[in-house]
């Protein structure tokens, strides 16, 4: 018999209406949160019947508010797309939902949605147009993830399945949609029958997870006192005979009976049952001994590692067993998930690599949508870095600029006999160089409004009048952006990583143009040199907005430059080397959702490497890409 600890059973009386007032010994209002979100079992089921000390308790609190607001959120998301699935004639079955409260699956990493193998590319078409992006780096055969954001945070994930499988079949699916039902508390899911409720928590925690949490022993709980005893035992051996795991089938209900008896008062799984099983794992000697091994624990708590390496062993005998496959086939999935399996524990995530640059005037938006873009990616399962770099404010010119401002600056008496230099010099950056007093806004300054951009300009021109020092001053920040760019940006995208580039080399080039007087003939050829040699983006992005909300967004900033001729000047850049011009001028998810759709979807389009073939691990490996992906990325954008 199973040993559990006082944590788990305090768990298990949670599911049930069985806390009693008081908090249990050892048991603590926050530690039982936290083992409930860990075993991924809904708050929103628990706060119906919790005892005062639970309910009142501040982590649970939040954590029940949180939990209410990501609930909302992803059940509003589905509901639109289940009516546009609908609407296209395409049919969708929550397939580890058992029905019971609440049975919208919030708490899963990703809603598990099953849809008929022939209603796929219509299923996932949908998604695309309703602004979901297609995960290409984490397909599996016949099983699509796609995510949708929003203001820089997912607010949906919803894997689409074909059939329910784990890299290989477990299933008749058409048994699955014959007896699908509509669940009782929630118009918008339907739920498998009891029966294949059963057969698929415990599959999916076996075979795929290798992990026994409480929600699946709920669900299990919940199918076996909604039939009232009258499950078809006998279909669910047939089931997983026909697909050859009844040993796992076997072993997994065992050891639920075991549990079951730990945790709850009234075992609802009938003896006979357990006593089929028991008679069954007689026949498998390793699973008798991982149950034994697990019995003779001095306590288990959940989750509940079932041990990777018996789950491995089942999950090759299950595939070397499977009937419905002719020998060859066996050998060929054997080989394949040996494969996957490899690439997976080996940590090798092997891709393409892509620099994004985000240029555009200050006050555009730039550092927020670089952050939350790289933020999406990571979510995406990609590795990306943030880049911010600006034309002398980094590297070696930043350097010579700091040199050049304290030989050039006139030292002055400071207010404690220190000395220090101006109150404005030219930075190497070509920006105004304010000196350490607090910068105040131009409203406030004293004796008036502050000199207009015009003043700056014409002030920024005269300390780079000498035409030798503008020359030297002008090739040094291109050569910097240069190699700058190169190290930072292209080379890590050479190996492989996602570079988001805040600020890249088309802003440098605006700024060192703006600061240079008409005649300055000679330097402005850095300016042509440095668009030349710098790495070229895979994707580049003018951020456009209009000066008066430039100013508005900061209001204290002192502006370096004509801003409406700033703005012409990198529509310039963006007409003449392609840019993507987008509006940030309305709130920031409006062209942060249009971003990161389109640079996630860009990158997928051509998510195929050498590593990957190796471990015929590319999108186009295991499944036959949609016609979509043909298109490439651009017909994303905008959409």
């Amino acid at each position: 018999m199973l040993r559990v600890t006082s944590l788990c059973r305090a768990l298990a009386q949670a599911t049930e209406a069985g806390l009693p007032p008081q908090p249990p010994a050892e048991v603590a209002a926050a530690e039982l949160t936290r083992a409930l979100q860990r075993n991924k079992y809904p708050l929103l089921a628990v706060a119906t019947h919790a005892p005062a000390w639970l309910a009142d308790a501040g982590v649970f609190r939040a954590s029940l508010a949180a939990e209410r607001e990501w609930y909302a959120t992803q059940r509003r998301e589905y509901g639109l797309v289940r009516d546009a699935w609908l609407s296209a004639g395409v049919a969708c079955l929550m397939i580890k939902s058992a029905g019971s409260y609440p049975s919208f699956p919030h708490t899963s990493d990703n809603i598990d949605v099953l849809v008929r193998p022939e209603h796929g590319p219509a299923a996932r078409d949908v998604l695309r147009r309703l602004g979901y992006v297609e995960l290409r780096n984490v397909e599996e055969p016949q099983k699509h993830l796609f995510r949708a954001f929003h203001g820089g945070r997912c607010v949906s994930a919803i894997h689409v399945h074909e059939r329910v499988a784990w890299f290989v079949g477990f299933f008749d699916d058409d048994a699955l949609w014959a007896r699908r039902r509509r669940a009782s508390d929630d118009p918008l899911v339907d739920v498998p029958a009891p029966e294949d409720t059963i057969l698929i928590n415990l599959a999916h925690a076996c075979y795929e997870n290798k992990l026994l949490r409480l929600s699946e022993v709920a669900r299990l709980r919940h199918a076996l006192r909604d039939c009232a005893g009258a499950l078809d035992w006998a279909y669910m051996e047939r089931v997983a005979a026909s697909r050859g795991w009844l040993d796992g089938l076997a072993f997994m209900l065992r050891l639920y009976a075991d549990l079951e008896a730990a945790l709850f008062d009234a075992p609802l799984l009938p003896a006979a049952v357990v006593e089929r099983c028991a008679d069954a794992l007689r026949r498998v000697d390793f699973a008798a001994r991982r149950l034994a091994a697990l019995r003779a624990a001095p306590a288990v708590d959940l989750p509940l590692d079932l041990s990777y390496s018996f789950c491995k062993r089942l999950y090759y005998r299950k595939i070397l067993a499977d009937p419905a496959r002719a020998r060859r086939e066996r050998w060929c999935d054997v080989g394949l998930t040996l494969l996957w399996g490899l690439k997976l524990k080996s940590g090798l995530r092997p891709q393409p690599g892509m620099v994004v640059a985000l240029s555009g005037p200050d006050g555009s938006g730039k550092t927020a949508h670089a952050e939350a873009l790289v933020a999406a990616l990571r979510l995406c399962e990609i590795k990306a870095d943030y880049v911010w770099t600006r034309g002398g404010s980094t590297g070696l010119a930043a350097l010579a600029g700091r040199v050049w401002r304290r030989l050039a600056a006139p030292p002055r008496p400071g207010p404690l006999g220190t000395r220090r230099g101006g109150d404005a010099e030219i930075s190497s950056d070509c920006r105004v160089a304010v000196s350490p007093r607090p910068c105040v806004p131009a409203s406030a300054a004293p004796g008036g409004d502050a000199a207009p951009p015009a003043d700056h300009l014409a002030r920024r021109r005269r300390r780079l009048g000498h035409p030798l020092v503008r020359f030297l001053w002008a090739w040094l920040v291109a050569a910097d952006q240069v190699g700058t760019h190169t190290l930072r940006a292209g080379l890590p995208a050479l190996l492989g990583r996602v570079v988001v580039a805040d600020r890249y080399a088309y802003d440098a080039a605006v700024e060192m143009d703006a600061s240079l007087p008409p005649e300055a003939r000679w330097s402005r050829l850095a300016i042509a040199a440095l668009l030349r040699l710098m790495p070229r983006p895979h994707l580049a992005y003018v951020l456009d907005v209009a000066p008066e909300a430039a100013r508005a967004r900061k209001p204290d900033e002192v502006w370096h430059a004509d801003l409406e001729a700033e703005r012409h000047a990198y529509r310039a850049l963006a007409e003449r080397f392609g840019l993507r011009v987008l509006s940030t001028a309305g709130p920031f998810a409006a062209s942060d959702d249009i971003l990161i759709r389109e640079v996630v979807m860009a990158y997928m389009a051509d998510f195929e490497t050498w590593l990957n073939a190796l471990f015929l691990g590319n999108p186009g490996q295991k499944n036959v890409p949609d016609p979509a992906w043909a298109r490439g990325g651009a017909p994303w954008r905008g959409a």
